[in-house]
């Protein structure tokens, strides 16, 4: 039987007790997160972070088996909650950076890869864009905002996937991106299942299908028996 592995690298320390780590990892959402829960107390004795760690401070997660380590995590602390259940540590990963107050502006006639750029020109970062969007605004009004409330208007105006992936940011369609494979096999990775196998005859299906094209088009099409 395999042992489970890990490492947590919080600021300047590396975690002895963890109860528990929970990360999500999504290109339809801006920030993948890790939620690292601590205990209360360890020894009879209550576990103080406020004076240790600060907002900012970066974050690392390695988990495997058998001492085999793969950094599955690595962002930014954005807040501790702490109550009777115990410490919980929530984190975001690089679009942190952009939880920062950008310049007021009237933008006209601009792209949604130009209005990233300035945000990361405002921010101070060292980001490349990689954007598979054509799309343009006619006007676009930044105010009072941080970048990470621009990204989002942008993610809201045109479904795209936002993320950011070896100091590189991307804005591109959805499944624009193959990531990888998994088989899924009954004898090996599934615990249970409910399929039922069905001959194609006997199985009425119509699915309707919608998108938004790179240039802010809505595509739609309709396809099978109702």
């Amino acid at each position: 039987m395999k042992n489970i592995s890990w490492r947590i690298e919080l600021g300047a320390y590396d975690l002895q007790v963890v109860e528990e780590v929970t990360i999500t990892k999504s290109v339809s959402s801006l920030t993948d997160t890790a939620v690292i829960k601590l205990p209360v107390s360890v020894l009879n004795k209550a576990l103080t972070l406020n004076d240790k760690l600060k907002r900012g401070d970066k974050v690392a997660v390695y988990v495997g088996y058998d001492a085999d380590l793969v950094k599955e995590f690595e962002g930014y602390l954005e807040h501790i909650q702490i109550n009777q259940d115990g410490i919980s540590v929530e984190c975001e990963d690089a679009m942190f950076l952009f939880r920062k107050a950008v310049q007021n502006r009237t933008l006209k006639a601009i792209s949604v890869k130009g209005i990233v750029q300035l945000l990361i020109r405002d921010l101070g970062l060292s980001l490349t864009v990689n954007c598979s969007y054509e799309m343009n605004y006619e006007k676009f009004i930044i105010n009072n905002a941080q970048g990470f409330d621009v990204l989002t208007k942008i993610q809201e105006d045109t479904k795209a996937n936002i993320y950011i992936r070896d100091n590189s940011i991307y804005i591109e369609p959805s499944y624009l991106t193959k990531a990888g494979e998994v088989v899924y096999d009954f004898a090996r990775n599934i615990e249970n299942g409910n399929l039922t196998w069905k001959r194609a005859e006997d199985r009425k299906v119509q699915i309707e299908i919608s998108c938004t094209s790179p240039a802010g088009k809505v595509l739609k099409a309709t396809k099978g028996v109702t």
